[in-house]
């Protein structure tokens, strides 16, 4: 008996203090779009990133040589001259937004964040659904369990669109989970 929970623990242990390290990547880039970024990090880590076209329009190439440094460091360095920058969502989800778009778009009441899943009427998660707060440029994409969060204030209504449905909308009351 003992055995066998011995192995079972050292595969938990090993398996947990993989997901407490940062991922690390090397990337060798000379004015190359930042999607080769994004693509090169994505084969190298489970990550996944989402973005708006918009965002990246008009920002140019990227020139950056990084070895076996943590992910998190190659996109501070690669984003934050350009005026972008990123958030993790979930364990596998990075999102890119315009730094200045953001700070325009920070509401005037208390802000929470909300979490809620999108899914069609059969049930399943929609992948890379867009979730906006009406009237701003706050807003994110659903992961691939169509999973999203969002810091919003009481009284903004979400808008919920993805090509080949209708956009719907929903107020944000004080919830903190939407269905």
């Amino acid at each position: 008996m003992k055995r066998a929970i011995l192995p079972a623990s050292i595969c938990f242990w090993l398996t947990s203090a993989a997901f407490a390290q940062e991922q690390k990547v090397t990337v060798d880039l000379k004015q190359r779009p930042l999607t080769e970024l994004f693509s090169s990090i994505e084969k190298q880590t489970p990550y996944r990133f989402s973005y708006r076209d918009i965002v990246l329009q008009g920002k140019g190439n990227v020139t950056i040589s990084e070895r076996n440094v943590p992910t998190k460091q190659v996109l501070a360095n690669a984003l934050h001259p350009l005026g972008l920058d990123f958030e993790l969502q979930s364990e596998k989800n990075i999102v890119i937004f315009n730094r200045a778009e953001v700070r325009a778009s920070t509401p005037s009441g208390p802000a929470k964040r909300v979490k809620g899943t999108i899914t069609d009427a059969s049930g399943i998660p929609i992948i890379g659904a867009n979730v906006m707060v009406k009237g701003t440029t706050n807003g994110t994409i659903t992961d691939l369990d169509g999973n999203f969060s969002l810091e919003v204030s009481e009284g903004d209504v979400l808008e919920i669109s993805y090509i080949g449905y209708l956009t719907q909308t929903q107020r944000v009351g004080k919830e903190s989970t939407l269905a």
